[in-house]
C-alpha cells in the first residue's frame, strides 16, 4: 500500500468518525493531537509513514478492546 493511498484512507476514516465521536476521542485513540488530525483530514498535511503506522496500530488496539468488551456483554 502506498503512502498516498494510506493517507487517503486515513482522511476517509477521520471524516467518517468525526461525525460519530468527538475530536478529543479520536485524539485519545490515535495518540495524535486533534489539530494535527484535522490537518490530515483536510489534506493540508500528509502524515509521515511512522505516524500512519502509529495511528493504524492504535486503531487496531481500540477495535480489539471493543471486541473484547462486546464479548463480555454477550
Amino acid at each position: 500500500m502506498t503512502d498516498e493511498k494510506t493517507s487517503g484512507d486515513l482522511r476517509a476514516f477521520l471524516r467518517y468518525y468525526s461525525g460519530v465521536m468527538p475530536k478529543s476521542g479520536l485524539e485519545k485513540i490515535t495518540g495524535v493531537n486533534q489539530k494535527q488530525l484535522w490537518h490530515y483530514c483536510a489534506g493540508k498535511r500528509t502524515p509521515r509513514r511512522e505516524t500512519l503506522l502509529k495511528i493504524q496500530e492504535r486503531i487496531v488496539c481500540f477495535a480489539d478492546e471493543l471486541k473484547a468488551a462486546a464479548m463480555r456483554l454477550s
